[in-house]
């Protein structure tokens, strides 16, 4: 007889649901998702350096091409390089990217531009099936409240599809090609579904080394110092009162002197004296040492990444054959990453107006010579680290 285990139940990440008035799938209960991701990676220095080191990895040393990845694909002067390293930094982040392919009457690719992933919501079906909606406005707070988003605000774009007769059908239903506003190419690693952010596996360590550096800033303030405490008898009649006797103590120590905090001795036998008592702090640096060391490490962990990638002397031996080692490692990690951005690429510039790629081949060089670069040979060595 089979045995029954009963797992603990986790919330979904992402919780789907429509917005009616705007014509989409929420990207999260809030819409604002990737806003979100972004603003914990900046204020993670750790997540930030894995998720960079991700996409240098991932662009390598560009196409193998050099006339390709060199060509202007768009009336803005964006390259083919320039683009992958948009993308690459996106998918990075968010695990997605987002392409604008614009067409002309002859079914060919006219231009193609970067559109930033955290921009993109897909369509529901009711008002916006078969389409990617556009806007920077999804997720913007001012000084005093979350901004309220309109329709107006939402450019909703037919999704990438090459086949001429649904071109033409979307066309005509845009009511020529001057109404005409292409298509999106939107890539998911969850494939339909909206993905995961690269850091939401550990996105409780990327917070728990935002609030240790929150700690240590507070503690660098206050220099390390013991706070003094003044016991004083009775109750304060208010808080202007207690304010204005903790700045008299404080004068009285003087301003090279320990900070104050001000406390109420309420002794029901009426025995409590005013007095000043030294406060010792019970934060232990070593606990912190301790705990950033395994926060670091747990991120490091969730890209796959050595520390010696990182110059971390606390997790590793660091010397050239440990980096040489990691950097072969991490390409190999990396390739099938590298592989998907090679197939998006070669499936949308095989179709430009003029041919951009003429030897077809749309490999991107990994960064393979480390040894060259830390002998202080540049002339091989990987630009993109």
């Amino acid at each position: 007889m089979s045995k029954i285990t009963n797992l603990p139940q986790y919330p979904s990440r992402i919780l789907k649901a429509d917005v009616k008035n705007l014509g989409i799938v929420a990207y999260d209960v809030d819409n604002g998702y990737p806003q979100r991701m972004v603003t914990l990676v900046n204020a993670c220095s750790t997540a930030k350096s894995a998720i960079n080191k991700l996409s240098s990895f991932t662009i390598g040393r560009g196409f193998k091409d050099v006339d390709f990845y060199k060509a202007y694909i768009n009336d803005k002067r964006l390259t083919c390089d320039k683009l992958l390293r948009r993308l690459s930094a996106d998918k990075s982040m968010f695990r997605g990217f987002a392409i604008h392919v614009n067409w002309n009457a002859l079914y060919q690719v006219e231009s193609v531009n970067y559109v930033p992933f955290e921009y993109c919501r897909v369509g529901d079906e009711e008002m916006n099936p078969g389409k990617i909606c556009v806007s920077p406005l999804w997720f913007v707070v001012d000084s005093v409240k979350r901004k309220k988003i309109t329709p107006e605000d939402i450019e909703a774009i037919d999704r990438y599809n090459p086949d001429p007769a649904v071109i033409e059908e979307q066309v005509n239903a845009a009511g020529g090609w001057d109404n005409y506003k292409g298509q999106v190419y939107w890539h998911s690693d969850d494939f339909e579904s909206y993905p995961l952010s690269s850091i939401d596996p550990v996105v409780e360590s990327v917070i728990a080394e935002i609030e240790s550096d929150k700690t240590t800033t507070n503690n660098l303030k206050n220099n390390f110092q013991l706070k003094t405490i003044w016991v004083e008898k009775g109750k304060f009649e208010d808080e202007r009162e207690r304010e204005e006797h903790t700045a008299e103590i404080q004068k009285f120590i003087g301003s090279e002197g320990n900070p104050v905090a001000v406390v109420e001795s309420t002794d029901p036998e009426g025995n409590d004296i005013p007095q000043l008592m030294p406060f010792t702090s019970a934060l232990n640096d070593k606990l912190f040492e301790y705990t950033d060391t395994k926060v670091r490490q747990k991120i490091y962990r969730s890209f796959e990444q050595d520390g010696a990638l990182h110059s971390d002397t606390r997790t590793i031996s660091f010397n050239k054959d440990n980096i040489t080692s990691a950097y072969t490692m991490y390409n190999n990690i990396t390739q099938p990453v590298r592989d998907v951005f090679e197939e998006v690429f070669k499936e949308i510039f095989t179709r430009f107006k003029e041919p951009i790629n003429k030897t077809d081949d749309y490999t991107i060089i990994p960064l393979d010579d480390m040894t060259a670069f830390l002998n202080g040979n540049t002339q091989n060595a990987p630009t993109n680290i």
